[in-house]
């Protein structure tokens, strides 16, 4: 009774529920007292709450299944969290558009973490997800996360240390300097001429593309460094509103 009067006449929030039951019983005592204990069987604790929201939470996720049927194309986006038990929280949220332009972002799922948050964890949550969803792959356009290490994964350093490479491969091919280039070398040793600047020229190209295509993240590197290692950051780089305190805590042996 409770649950529908909640769901579609006012909107009103299911933990009100022992409230409503003792008001009415208060009106059954006075209007209709012979029945008072009919009223009182009605059940409107918070077990019966927890199941009609469990209730209502499988009717919506199976209007978004079916409305996922209609995606041309979908993203993801991924947060892990803990809650107030310490378990890991894996929240997923589904974004698809239709052949009419009509946007639907809605939460696909809501999954506990037992064992261990690992990149290869997460993603089979996330296959177990979409597959379960009814979403096919090749309709899968992108996906969001937020930006730990598991769900970075080990490509996030491989940019990095490529960009240092490309640096090291330049200056060595300017100067003929081949000992990483051991197919080059050989040739080379052979007597074929060879010249690096075809390649230096190659290589700043690529430099070039990758300081336009991570502009953004160059922007913010000094922001992101200090919260990513404040131990180490120089403090005559830090904001001077946060140097005092970085002070601090690179002088606190106890949170080294």
């Amino acid at each position: 009774v409770f649950f529908k009067a909640c769901s579609e006449e006012k909107g009103k929030p299911f933990t009100e529920g022992e409230f409503v039951k003792k008001c009415i019983l208060q009106a059954a005592s006075i209007i209709c007292p012979e029945k008072k204990g009919q009223f009182s069987n009605i059940s409107l604790s918070a077990n019966t709450v927890a199941e009609r929201i469990s209730d209502l939470s499988n009717d919506i996720y199976d209007q978004l299944c079916e409305k996922a049927k209609c995606f041309s194309e979908y993203s993801v986006a991924l947060d892990e969290t803990t809650d107030i038990t310490d378990t890991a929280q894996l929240a997923m949220y589904v974004r698809g558009v239709n052949d009419n332009f009509e946007v639907m972002e809605e939460l696909l799922r809501v999954i506990p973490m037992h064992g261990r948050t690992t990149a290869q964890e997460i993603f089979c949550q996330l296959c177990d997800a979409i597959k379960n969803a009814g979403l096919p792959w090749k309709r899968f356009v992108g996906i969001t996360t937020d930006g730990a290490p598991s769900m970075t994964g080990r490509k996030n350093y491989n940019v990095r240390a490529f960009s240092t490479k490309l640096v090291l491969w330049k200056a060595q091919l300017s100067q003929t300097n081949l000992c990483h280039f051991p197919a080059c070398k050989a040739l080379a040793d052979a007597g074929t001429p060879f010249s690096g600047k075809k390649y230096v020229d190659v290589i700043l190209k690529l430099q070039e593309e990758f300081d336009h295509r991570f502009a953004d993240f160059k922007t913010h590197r000094a922001t992101f460094q200090i919260f990513a290692d404040p131990f180490s950051f120089d403090v005559q780089d830090a904001p001077p509103v946060l140097q005092i305190e970085l002070i601090d805590l690179q002088c606190n042996s106890e949170l080294k």
